[in-house]
């Protein structure tokens, strides 16, 4: 079992903030080992780990009893803090309209964490759905793949491209 990224774009994300999609939380709880590097070495470049509630809510989700279920929370405290996004009152018009036009099958918390993206321009999306990624408004700045032995799990290192944005969103918006 091992992980593998390019250590030096951890300094890409130095002072900034990392959004976590469910996959990520699942991946770490499941093999902490093979995520403790990497998110140390986010921590030591003082790398913020950001997740919205839709997300803590999946996460949570597969849990049987109460044990378990306060085991994923606690994870989770220890581990990032939540930004409620769906409370946020930035307009998300433009926003909303361009993505569901790029994206028009997307997943209301994928929406959500892409939003993220789009209301803090310099933060990051870690996530192994890259289907749920558009990358007409997003670049790819990085992948970490774990090895589990059993499986391979790749996970890109998303985030917001004003430059692609805008050039969606004048042939979307001006369309009729």
């Amino acid at each position: 079992m091992r992980s593998l990224y390019d250590s030096n774009l951890l300094l890409e994300f130095q002072s900034n903030q990392i959004f976590f999609d469910t996959n990520v939380f699942i991946g770490a709880f499941s093999f902490p080992e093979l995520f403790k590097d990497f998110f140390d070495g986010l921590k030591q470049v003082k790398c913020e780990f950001v997740t919205i509630p839709p997300v803590v809510f999946e996460f949570t989700r597969g849990t049987h009893d109460v044990e378990s279920f306060s085991d994923r929370e606690e994870f989770l405290r220890k581990l990032t803090t939540v930004y409620p996004i769906e409370e946020d009152g930035t307009d998300l018009r433009e926003f909303t309209i361009v993505l569901q036009k790029i994206k028009g099958d997307i997943h209301f918390t994928d929406f959500l964490l892409i939003a993220c993206l789009y209301k803090f321009p310099s933060s990051y999306l870690l996530s192994a759905n890259h289907k749920d990624c558009p990358i007409e408004i997003l670049d790819r700045k990085g992948i970490i793949t774990i090895d589990t032995d059993r499986e391979i799990r790749n996970y890109g290192i998303y985030q917001f491209s004003q430059k692609k944005f805008n050039k969606a969103a004048e042939s979307i918006l001006e369309a009729k």
